[in-house]
């Protein structure tokens, strides 16, 4: 039987083309898979299959889907249980930060019932200066205002980075006293650069000529005393 080279020659033509648009096929669903593009990659791959060319190449590309897509899953689940580290380990940081805060908080504590206890005894002054200092990384440089209230003593000079307490028309200094304390970047060029402003209250016995007001960055007691 005679072969139609005419027809032969169309058939080759034709299956070349075929081959290459698989070909093509294939190679923009390896580019999908390569992006973690799953659904694109599947579509070119059964554009490919319907042409019945080059099963091994085929098989390949399949495979290389399979291996993208466990990478992926591999790669959300290494995610995830890092981020539930990162969250544990920020709460456990969290708890020994008020830990922390709280041991500071009575050590401060029983500084200040010390120091209060042991003046009592003393004789009076005639006045008391009144200081401040803040402890920690976050703490400006400068007590810039202190101002007092309270007790029974006659506060001068304040509102200012270092008040005095003398004897009232009452008589006496010895009672409690509320502060505010203004911390800034320097005290003496710019008074207006406001760092940090701490609240509270002190007792002052009128035995001792000087009270340290001591506050951490975050305005808790820091041993705040007579000396």
């Amino acid at each position: 039987m005679a072969i139609d080279r005419g027809l032969y020659d169309r058939y080759q033509g034709y299956k070349q083309y075929q081959e290459r648009g698989q070909q093509e096929l294939l190679e923009q669903a390896r580019d999908a898979a390569q992006d973690w593009d799953f659904e694109l990659a599947e579509e070119h791959l059964a554009a490919a299959r319907n042409m019945a060319y080059a099963p091994d190449e085929i098989r390949a590309v399949e495979k290389l889907i399979a291996d993208n897509r466990a990478a992926k899953a591999d790669k959300e689940r290494r995610e995830r249980e890092e981020a539930e580290r990162q969250r544990r380990a920020a709460a456990e940081a969290e708890e020994q930060r008020k830990r922390e805060e709280e041991q500071r908080r009575l050590a401060a504590r029983r500084s200040y019932s010390g120091s209060s206890g042991g003046s009592s005894g003393g004789g009076s002054v005639d006045f008391v200066m009144v200081d401040a200092d803040c402890t920690g990384w976050n703490c400006p440089p400068d007590a810039m205002r202190i101002s007092l209230s309270g007790g029974p003593g006659y506060i001068s000079d304040n509102n200012t980075w270092n008040p005095t307490i003398t004897e009232g028309f009452g008589g006496g200094m010895a009672g409690t006293y509320n502060y505010q304390v203004t911390f800034g970047r320097t005290r003496f060029f710019n008074p207006d650069e406001v760092g940090l402003i701490c609240t509270g209250s002190v007792r002052i016995s009128g035995t001792k000529q000087t009270v340290m007001i001591r506050v951490y960055d975050n305005c808790s007691d820091a041993g705040t005393g007579e000396y």
